[in-house]
C-alpha cells in the first residue's frame, strides 16, 4: 500500500470524517440484464408452448417454486468469484421464476393482474442477474485492493523515503496507527 493513502485515512480517521471509496460502474451490466430478461421471456414461451391442462400447471407451480428456494439458497452458499457456477445457479433461477411467473398469464389471460405479476417476477429475475454482477464486481475489487496490503503502516511505500518516514512518524505518535 502507499504511505500517502494511508496518511489520507489518518487524516480523515482523525478530523472525524466519513470514508468514502468510489466505486465504478459495474462491467458489461446492461447485456447481462438482457440476458436475463432474454431467458426469462424464452422459458415462460417454452411454458406456454408446453402447458396443456390446469393439472399440470399446477404440479409447474410446485416444481419452480422448490426449483427457485432451492437454487436461491445454493447461490448464497457459492463464493462470488467462481462465476460459472453463480452464472449456471443464475440460470436455473431464472428458468425457475420463469415457470412460475408464466402460470398466472395462462391461468389468467384476461386478467391485467395477471401479466403485471409475470412483469414484476420479470423484473426480479433481472435485478438478480444485477445483483450477481454487483457483488462479483465487488469480490474482484477487494482482491486488487488487497496486492500488495499487509495492514501495517511500517510496511507502506513511497517513492521519497523523506515523507514515507515523516508520515509513518506522525501517524505513530498520534497513537492512530491501529485505526489507519
Amino acid at each position: 500500500s502507499r504511505v500517502w493513502c494511508a496518511f489520507e485515512a489518518y487524516l480523515a480517521y482523525s478530523w472525524d470524517k466519513t470514508i468514502e471509496t468510489a466505486v465504478p460502474p459495474v462491467r458489461h451490466m446492461l447485456p447481462k440484464v438482457l440476458q436475463a430478461a432474454s431467458a426469462y421471456l424464452t422459458v415462460a414461451g417454452a411454458v406456454w408452448l408446453c402447458m396443456y391442462d390446469f393439472h399440470a400447471g399446477m404440479i409447474l407451480v410446485g416444481i419452480s417454486l422448490f426449483a427457485a428456494t432451492v437454487v436461491a439458497m445454493a447461490s448464497h452458499r457459492v463464493r462470488p468469484e467462481r462465476e460459472h457456477v453463480t452464472w449456471a445457479l443464475g440460470i436455473l433461477l431464472f428458468a425457475a421464476m420463469a415457470m412460475f411467473g408464466a402460470i398466472f398469464p395462462w391461468v389468467y389471460p384476461g386478467i391485467i393482474s395477471a401479466w403485471v405479476m409475470f412483469a414484476a417476477i420479470g423484473c426480479g429475475a433481472c435485478a438478480h442477474a444485477a445483483d450477481i454482477l454487483w457483488v462479483r464486481e465487488a469480490a474482484r475489487q477487494a482482491r486488487q485492493l488487497r496486492q500488495g496490503y499487509t495492514g501495517r503502516i511500517s510496511d507502506a511505500e513511497s517513492s521519497r523515503q523523506s515523507d514515507r518516514q515523516r508520515i509513518q512518524a506522525l501517524i505513530k505518535e498520534s497513537g492512530s496507527e491501529w485505526a489507519v
